[in-house]
């Protein structure tokens, strides 16, 4: 399937969301993995995505009902956490899912 979106943001909280809805799991284990050192990409609470910068809440989306996800990085971390997120479910990246995300 090809699918368009308006910016790599919404491809990558579009992707997320579909990949979760084949596995109830899905959000736990990809939080796990894609953690940075001062913040969480992905939680279950606005706040925990950016612990120490609260002024970067305005960045931080809903990607499912219960999980947030930081949209205040640069197209390569995005790419990064997609990686991760096919690697979660079963997937190649680059061949079960191609992006073009400019920057990347």
């Amino acid at each position: 399937e090809e699918h368009g979106a308006s910016d790599a943001t919404e491809a990558m909280i579009a992707i997320l969301g579909r990949l979760a809805q084949m596995d109830g799991n899905f959000f736990d284990m990809l939080a796990a993995r894609v953690r940075g050192r001062t913040r969480n990409h992905l939680a279950r609470l606005r706040a925990d995505v950016y612990p120490e910068r609260p002024d970067l809440a305005r960045y931080v989306k809903e990607v499912a009902p219960g999980w947030f996800i930081g949209c205040n990085i640069a197209n390569r971390e995005k790419e990064k956490i997609l990686r991760e997120a096919c690697k979660v479910a079963g997937l190649t990246f680059g061949r079960d899912l191609k992006i073009d995300m400019t920057n990347a």
